[in-house]
């Protein structure tokens, strides 16, 4: 059966005015004005009057087995079900691995990445944790780059108290054997490092992959937004192409909220597509108090939120920073952008920009705040 929005205003995520989108299968076929229901062809028509159309989040840090562990083994958490993904408008997610890679490990993260897939998402994973050498699934960067179909990267640590505090000649094989395995795999080959709250000097790493001629644009920076001073020391590697992440926040954290981190970086002169935004989703945390919290998953389209109705920022440039920047960091080619010919990813947002429909190639996983698609075993009650 066909779908078709009709009459919402469409932010590809460009805004592109008041449009009818057509879904065949699982990809967009037509964004034009005035679409009909195609004769003879059955057809289900879903109006968007009102509304804002915009393409589907793409959450490229989650921790989709469960993670935390740091705070003793109570303080573990869970994978999270389908429908916690699709209520948040993450129509794509990229897992990783946290503190933890004795009791979490990346054959459960690869498992949990290909579920999510049978129910309806786009699901990747990056090899490495915290530690040095990292940890790996077939034993080498390059094998996991070069085989496994869903490992597009690898995570490391840097500046972190619970790190390995890699030597610069870890650093440049781990980058170079990640480079190597990606060039082979036909992969982003993207290297995300955990930045951590002991001082350091990020302006290094633009200088390291100068030297050894790694792309800029392949090197993530993730939670810059813990602390101002790294927020600060980070723009100037934004700037030389390094991807500066936002990571989402929760009350009661010291962090800069990302709407307010990210208009520090764009005053910076950071340009807006060197900057994406993360959930850090299924991390749990520990607080000074003795309170722990899971980092939520629409954590993310609160921020957005935010940076649209508090900093002013328009949609489209809220959006990119989970729709095209990653799309293009990641390599998937298929994402972030409603155009003829894109995976029909597609999230409806009411009025008060809050998710009420999401479609995740195609097939439609939640109409009007209510979930249609489940997770196999969600909805079955220990």
């Amino acid at each position: 059966m066909l779908k078709l929005i009709k009459g919402g205003t469409v932010y590809a995520p460009e805004k592109i005015g008041i449009k009818d989108v057509l879904i065949a299968g699982d990809k967009i076929i037509k964004v034009s004005n005035d679409l009909m229901p195609p004769e003879g062809l059955a057809t289900e028509v879903f109006d968007a009057s009102g509304k804002s159309v915009v393409p589907g989040l793409i959450d490229a840090h989650i921790h989709i087995t469960g993670a935390g562990g740091g705070g003793g083994f109570d303080s573990r958490s869970t994978p999270a079900p389908l429908t916690r993904y699709t209520k948040a408008g993450i129509t794509t997610c990229v897992g990783c691995l946290g503190i933890d890679k004795i009791a979490f490990s990346l054959e459960e993260l690869l498992s949990r990445v290909k579920g999510l897939e049978a129910g309806g998402l786009t699901a990747y994973m990056i090899s490495g944790s915290y530690t040095f050498p990292s940890v790996t699934i077939t034993g080498s960067l390059v094998k996991d780059l070069y085989l496994i179909d869903k490992v597009i990267g690898v995570k490391i640590a840097l500046w972190e108290t619970l790190a390995s505090h890699p030597s610069e000649e870890a650093l440049i094989r781990t980058i170079s054997e990640t480079k190597l395995g990606a060039r082979l795999g036909k992969k982003a080959g993207v290297v995300v490092s955990h930045m951590g709250d002991i001082k350091g000097n990020p302006t290094a790493i633009p200088d390291l992959l100068d030297r050894i001629g790694i792309p800029n644009e392949t090197f993530v920076m993730t939670h810059i937004n813990r602390n101002p001073d790294l927020l600060k020391q980070t723009i100037a590697c934004g700037k030389r192409g390094t991807i500066l992440d936002l990571t989402g926040t929760i009350p009661n954290e010291v962090k800069i909220q990302p709407s307010k981190a990210l208009r520090i970086l764009l005053d910076g002169g950071v340009p807006l597509e060197n900057i994406t935004m993360t959930s850090d989703a299924g991390g749990a945390l520990v607080l000074e108090s003795g309170e722990g919290f899971v980092l939520p998953f629409d954590i993310c389209i609160h921020e957005i939120r935010d940076m649209v109705k508090c900093e002013g920022f328009s949609l489209t440039d809220a959006l990119k920073t989970m729709t095209i920047n990653p799309a293009r960091v990641y390599n998937l080619s298929q994402k972030g952008c409603l155009s003829e010919g894109k995976d029909a990813d597609i999230v409806i947002l009411d009025e008060a920009l809050e998710v009420d429909t999401v479609f995740a190639r195609g097939k439609l996983m939640l109409r009007e705040k209510q979930p249609e698609t489940w997770g196999l075993l969600e909805r079955q009650a220990f």
